[in-house]
């Protein structure tokens, strides 16, 4: 009995054996392309770029712009930027993909592809680090070309110094707000790659300078994409942002004649094939004028240097025959109360809370509103728009807040008179 139980032991060992290969091979199979000759996917090789990089003197470019002892390291960037060139541009990255990831088979016959990397007034340590990462972790038959489209940065050099780098060529432009928008009506798709890893760093601030302030280059820059691609549609872009109507927006002719000869589909296309559950507005009408409480309006006052005005009240004025422009709001059908780019909102949605001007946010709750009668009612609280008096508790001490809705408070009433 102990001779066979031995004999068996081996044939059964084989058998599990056998079955474990199986298993894995067939696991295996399922994550394969189906198509075309098949190939382990490629590790990457930092020697393969080396002699590239000869000709290219990195402590020179890097040198030029380099923080200095004594500066504040977040002061251009928002980030730190002493701890930025202390990391070397030809660094090991932990694979921070899903295991799955690395089981991939993919075809041999890849075609070569173009990588586009934007950048405005961006570190040269960081910017150099992601050409070399690309460099580094991708075969060399896989890259047609990495295009650093500039956006106008400050220094053009930051570019064009890169050019001497492998595949690298340099763009400057200024028109890449609507890129989505372009490609998918000319022709092309925007993919989502699960096994693609791009780190990407969150600022808390724009480290960028802004000729004409921020919402006027927005405002800007969304018409333009507006008029360029949104044919009958862009009634609703002017209905949300009704003060882009009367804004400059400069020559969008070349757009158009682009637009044109790449016989790109209209934006009805774009709605009903790319993004059919994006819901059309069942209206477009916008209410424009003064918010009166009896002789006094709703005023934004900008103090020096501040970069966002406050919120008072003040006796109605006019400029010309018309009204004052810090005096003049819309109300739009996104239920926002806004001037400019700047919408009314609320800090906290507890009673008293201060009602304050922030660069507008669709879909933001702490800044719609509804006018019930007289009321100006903040929809997520139910609060009403009111005055309270602080500071010498005079007539100039009012601030704009928010409390309980109450119908005999004259503080609580209000009136949007179109101009």
């Amino acid at each position: 009995m102990r001779r066979l139980t031995r004999r068996l032991v081996l044939p059964v060992f084989g058998v599990l054996w056998i079955t474990v290969l199986l298993f894995f091979w067939v696991t295996k199979r399922k994550l394969e392309v189906p198509t075309g000759p098949e190939v382990q996917t490629p590790k990457p090789s930092d020697a393969d770029w080396d002699d590239l990089w000869d000709q290219f003197d990195e402590r020179r470019y890097l040198n030029a712009k380099k923080w200095r002892v004594g500066d504040d390291p977040y002061k251009l960037y928002a980030f730190n930027q002493r701890e930025s060139e202390r990391i070397s541009s030809n660094r090991a990255i932990p694979d921070t993909r899903h295991l799955r990831c690395t089981l991939l088979v993919y075809c041999t016959d890849l075609p070569p592809t173009s990588i586009i990397i934007t950048f405005h007034n961006e570190a040269r340590s960081t910017l150099l680090r992601t050409i070399r990462s690309v460099l580094n972790r991708t075969p060399t038959h896989l890259i047609r070309e990495i295009i650093l489209v500039d956006d106008f940065s400050n220094d053009p050099d930051d570019c064009k110094q890169l050019i001497k780098l492998p595949k690298v060529k340099c763009l400057r432009n200024n028109e890449r707000q609507e890129i989505s928008f372009r490609v998918w009506m000319c022709g092309g798709s925007l993919e989502i790659v699960p096994c693609s890893r791009v780190g990407h760093v969150f600022r808390k601030k724009h480290p960028y300078v802004f000729p004409d302030g921020n919402a006027n280059t927005y405002i800007k820059n969304t018409k333009r994409t507006a008029e360029v691609w949104m044919d009958e549609y862009k009634q609703y872009y002017y209905a949300a942002r009704p003060f882009a109507l009367e804004r400059p927006f400069g020559n969008v002719e070349s757009r158009l004649d682009l637009r044109k000869n790449l016989r790109c589909q209209s934006f009805k296309w774009y709605l009903e094939n790319i993004y059919p559950e994006l819901s059309i507005p069942k209206e477009s009408s916008i209410q424009k004028g003064n918010i009166r409480q009896r002789q006094k309006c709703l005023e934004s006052q900008r103090q020096n240097n501040q970069e966002t005005p406050n919120l008072k009240l003040s006796p109605c004025a006019k400029v010309k025959g018309e009204d004052a422009k810090s005096q003049v709001w819309a109300f739009t059908y996104t239920q926002q109360i806004l001037q400019e780019e700047l919408c009314l909102s609320v800090i906290t949605l507890f009673p008293g809370a201060p009602v304050v001007l922030v660069l507008c946010k669709n879909g933001d709750d702490r800044q719609q509103w509804t006018k019930t009668g007289s009321h100006i009612e903040h929809i997520a609280s139910h609060l009403c728009l009111d005055t309270d008096m602080f500071g010498d508790g005079t007539e100039n001490g009012k601030e704009i807040v928010v409390n309980p809705c109450e119908s005999s408070l004259m503080s609580q009433h209000w009136d949007m008179v179109s101009s």
